[in-house]
């Protein structure tokens, strides 16, 4: 069984509150879905968001 998230980032009722992880707004480069792999020659699902932003911009949260 996984321990409960931290404190300051449940909201009430223990709900896990999400929000964008930069403080500024970034390109999104690679959205979340299915793409075409040239170099593998098969489909691949993307689980995540690629995001760019200038060099040392702070993340403030992931998952």
């Amino acid at each position: 069984e996984l321990p409960p998230p931290p404190r300051s980032a449940c909201g009430r009722g223990g709900r896990v509150r999400l929000g964008y992880p930069l403080d500024r707004p970034a390109e999104e480069v690679q959205p979340y879905g299915w793409r075409y792999s040239n170099q593998r020659k098969r489909w691949r699902m993307h689980v995540g968001h690629d995001l760019i932003a200038p060099a040392a911009t702070p993340v403030l949260a992931m998952l």
